[in-house]
């Protein structure tokens, strides 16, 4: 019956041909401008999770707490983006 499900399998259980046929695709249609570079993107990421977490906590310490990392690290990271902001 349409909409059942059973988590350990037998009568209901969903089946990769009853998924819409957007997610079962044999192939993955992905232009390489879309991807950009991983690089970049953590490094974008990253920029923007510590610069909230600044925002938010008020200090590097507890900013760095929140992120599990280390103080200096975070001392660096603000110290690096302040410098490609001056230039």
């Amino acid at each position: 019956m349409p909409g059942e499900f059973s988590h350990h399998g037998g009568i209901g259980t969903v089946a990769v041909e009853d998924l819409p046929e957007e997610i079962n695709k044999d192939e993955v249609n992905i232009q390489e401008k879309e991807l950009g570079d991983l690089k970049q993107i953590l490094y974008e990421t990253e920029k923007n999770l510590i610069l909230k977490a600044m925002l938010y906590y008020g200090s590097t310490r507890k900013a760095a707490q929140a992120l599990g990392v280390s103080q200096p690290t975070i001392v660096r990271r603000l110290h690096q983006y302040s410098k490609e902001d001056s230039v």
